[in-house]
């Protein structure tokens, strides 16, 4: 190469994987679901007209007054855990569909990714929990080898300081249960490419609520009550109070007395208000 000469960076940018999933989410009547719009494992026909879940007649099997089972949501996929890196069968982890690559939003990907020996690292874009996550998902770190994770942790320092973000690994850190790991995912392109990849969760109420110092996914399962008046004052705020619904009494046909209320997830959690999209970034 001759002096002064350079060359240019490419990136490839793919604004969404799961197009119809995010359709619906913006629908007048959104609809949150985890990941694809393909009914599975269940594939029956869609039920025109109303929609009603019927129950036995007789008294519910191990009602505890409290918890009342229904059945899982007919789209059951999760994109996340259908890509070939450590993928694992439904029995051991749902939602990740019969095969690796089986849907047609993760192979395109792949089949991309596998096309081009440029790339040499990727990016992918979740929400939420204001935190930048690193493989592996499920190993622990001992199994990485020692000049990656050194990379991985001068990458994540730069990326905590761009965006006030903490850098972890998924296994140690971001676990939904602490005996199981999540796998499966775009770790992929780590495990079986070596490409250097991180996931960004976007969007974090508890941090414009001025809560600091929270564990992710273990902040739902303890946290103070000083964390809920945080919470609440943001909302009433920040949010003309639609982020939370004040409780109210209803007569439920079957459980009787009930009151409904409570948090507005689909407006405060799971992705940045509107007004407020511009911000997620910072």
């Amino acid at each position: 190469m001759s002096r002064g000469a350079w060359t240019a960076g490419v990136f490839y940018i793919c604004p969404r994987m799961n197009p119809d999933g995010a359709e619906w989410a913006l629908r007048d009547t959104p609809k949150i679901i985890r990941s694809s719009t393909r009914p599975y494992p269940y594939d029956e026909d869609q039920v025109d007209g109303n929609y009603y879940r019927i129950l036995p007649e007789g008294r519910v099997r191990d009602y505890d007054e409290f918890m009342l089972k229904v059945n899982r949501d007919r789209e059951g996929l999760d994109l996340n855990r259908n890509f070939p890196g450590l993928w694992r069968q439904e029995f051991e982890q749902m939602g990740a569909g019969p095969y690796p690559t089986s849907e047609p939003e993760v192979r395109s990907v792949v089949h991309f990714i596998v096309h081009h020996p440029n790339i040499t690292g990727g990016v992918s874009f979740h929400t939420w929990s204001g935190v930048l996550l690193r493989p592996f998902s499920g190993r622990p770190d001992d199994e990485m080898p020692a000049e990656d994770l050194w990379v991985y942790k001068a990458q994540g320092d730069k990326g905590t300081a761009i965006t006030g973000y903490p850098a972890i690994s998924t296994y140690h850190e971001f676990r939904y249960h602490p005996k199981d790991v999540s796998t499966g995912g775009f770790d992929w392109i780590y495990e079986h490419l070596g490409l250097y990849k991180w996931t960004v969760e976007i969007w974090c109420p508890m941090r414009e609520a001025g809560i600091t110092d929270y564990k992710f996914i273990d902040w739902f399962r303890e946290h103070p009550v000083e964390d809920d008046l945080k919470l609440l004052a943001w909302s009433d705020n920040a949010l003309q109070g639609k982020g939370h619904v004040d409780w109210y009494p209803f007569q439920h046909p079957q459980l009787g007395a009930i009151e409904i209320g409570g948090w507005d997830k689909i407006h405060a959690f799971r992705n940045p208000p509107l007004h407020l999209l511009e911000n997620a970034r910072e």
